[in-house]
């Protein structure tokens, strides 16, 4: 049986960041599939990262690169002509890219590809709370965390492919444990028929949750990128992790490489033992509270947070 190994990161900042992914290609190459979360501003007005910098995502022994744009960046300084010039800089290094569109069907549309026999589709959605613009039926910009729209998407796509990737923007700032509507909305993407959720903007890592099927990744954290202040000190903030994972046949095996994000930005790769098991364990252990919502409000960092449906 053909095997599809994917690996996956949280945030790429490149602003002011030279050779970004310079001390972890190692650690990237191989991998069928490379999916992380683009938040790099690149306009026709304005631009935080370079062309050389954006080479750096090329990385050799990867058979294909994906960035989810279904994030805040995307529209940081609010003109439509931004997302010109970032799909020109990725189309002309063929880096592929989902979750962002001129209108609301344009976004909603999957990118698809074929791997090793399978069909594979990516779909990306985003949250206004964390500054999210959503598409419109005639306006630029992301998918909304919807649950109706993310479930009929889902249902849609799986008549088209053998496996469903979803990467979410979602999550509040700095709380190392998903919300309990998170989970909720989690799940029902599982049972609709999506695989693999990988999650992105608390700007730190939670946990991974395996629900029936399928897997939960719920925050990558930061990749690469400058320390947010509002989160500093926090050891989900200064570390995270590669994702590493294949599919098998109705399986995903995965593990996760640990890496520390230095002063300058940048990832580099640790033997981290405790860090490993502190995601793997510590993070995960609410899910398997059976009063989960009363687990998040105890341990939740900011009280004053309330739960969210989606």
């Amino acid at each position: 049986m053909d095997r599809i190994k994917l690996k996956a990161v949280g945030d790429l900042n490149l602003t002011d960041i030279d050779d970004p992914l310079g001390l972890v290609k190692d650690k990237l190459a191989g991998a069928d599939i490379l999916i992380g979360n683009f938040q790099s501003l690149v306009s026709d007005q304005q631009s935080t990262v370079s062309n050389r910098q954006v080479d750096n995502l090329v990385v050799d022994g990867c058979n294909i690169v994906i960035m989810s744009l279904a994030n805040n960046f995307i529209s940081d300084i609010g003109i439509i002509k931004e997302f010109p010039g970032t799909k020109r800089l990725l189309d002309e290094r063929m880096i592929a890219y989902f979750g962002v569109g001129n209108d609301l069907n344009l976004a909603r549309k999957p990118y698809k590809t074929l791997m090793n026999g399978k069909e594979i589709g990516f779909l990306g959605y985003g949250w206004n709370y964390l500054g999210c613009k959503y598409a419109t039926d005639n306006d630029f910009g992301v998918v909304s965390l919807n649950s109706d729209t993310i479930l009929k998407d889902i249902q849609e796509l799986k008549k088209q492919v053998d496996y469903i990737i979803c990467y979410l923007y979602w999550g509040y700032p700095g709380e190392e444990l998903p919300f309990p509507g998170q989970r909720e909305l989690a799940h029902e993407m599982i049972d609709e028929g999506c695989n693999l959720i990988l999650g992105a903007g608390p700007g730190v890592v939670q946990g991974i949750e395996e629900y029936e099927k399928g897997l939960i990744v719920y925050s990558l954290g930061r990749f690469v990128g400058k320390q947010q202040s509002a989160i500093s000190g926090q050891q989900s903030a200064s570390k995270s992790f590669i994702f590493d994972c294949e599919f098998w046949g109705d399986q995903i095996v995965w593990d996760i490489i640990p890496f520390e994000i230095s002063g300058e930005g940048r990832p580099k790769v640790v033997s981290d033992m405790e860090f490993k098991r502190y995601v793997k364990e510590d993070l995960g252990y609410g899910f398997t509270i059976a009063n989960y919502h009363f687990y998040w409000g105890r341990e939740r960092r900011n009280k004053e947070l309330g739960d969210y449906k989606f």
